[in-house]
């Protein structure tokens, strides 16, 4: 755990909560939840009654968020995933991180308890961006694949369904958590069909394994493929 925010580790199929009563709450982007305005919960010292409880039910936008599907932060990746040159790469990644941030940071008027001096400024935003950039730019080889990777997946975050796409189609990034697993097996290159969609349907055929390759996966066969898994 580091600074409250943790998530369950790379293939830990456990049933759930592994982490008992500890929950991590969802913040204001995507889910409308509470601005993270280091406003934790604060005890009266006397009663021991929480007077300024930290995370709740309906607090923050009271859950009026979204699911993100397709944002056009997203289409400017997809645009500098295709880019005939590098500096197109670069011009879209700045777009998409552009597009990106301001999404984010609308959503702080869901929540009108919100401080929101702790918001990062406009030049904080541009150093931001300026230096992701710059280090693009600047990076050769898998250096520059993994940093348009990880920008990428950090815009996905509440709809991560398109990061495993793009993992199983160009295997970066490289730097993603290693699995807890010793021997985790071949990532899975497909998922089962919906049973009862194979019940329902006479013209299906339920996959045998999760090996195998989608028409456009044209990558080494696992499990030497995705490098990092």
């Amino acid at each position: 755990m580091d600074n409250g925010y943790w998530g369950r580790s790379h293939g830990n199929d456990e049933g759930g909560p592994p982490d008992g009563f500890l929950k991590a709450a969802p913040g204001v982007y995507p889910t409308a939840g509470r601005f993270d305005d280091s406003q934790f919960n604060a005890v009266d010292a006397i009663t021991g009654v929480n007077i300024a409880p930290g995370v709740g039910l309906g607090q923050g936008g009271g859950g009026a968020g979204i699911t993100p599907i397709i944002l056009s932060s997203y289409v400017d990746f997809w645009i500098g995933e295709m880019a005939a040159s590098d500096a197109e790469r670069s011009t879209a990644l700045r777009n998409g991180l552009e597009k990106s941030i301001e999404k984010v940071q609308g959503f702080g008027a869901l929540d009108g308890t919100a401080d929101l001096s702790f918001e990062p400024s406009e030049a904080d935003v541009t150093a931001y961006i300026d230096g992701i950039v710059a280090a693009f730019d600047a990076a050769t080889g898998d250096d520059k694949e993994n940093i348009f990777a990880e920008q990428y997946f950090t815009t996905l975050y509440g709809g991560g369904f398109e990061s495993y796409n793009y993992y199983r189609k160009t295997g970066f990034p490289t730097t993603v958590f290693p699995n807890w697993e010793p021997d985790p097996g071949p990532f899975p290159r497909t998922y089962l069909l919906p049973q009862n969609e194979v019940l329902n349907n006479p013209n299906l055929t339920q996959r045998a394994d999760l090996t195998t390759q989608v028409f456009w996966d044209t990558n080494p066969s696992s499990p030497s493929f995705p490098p990092a898994n």
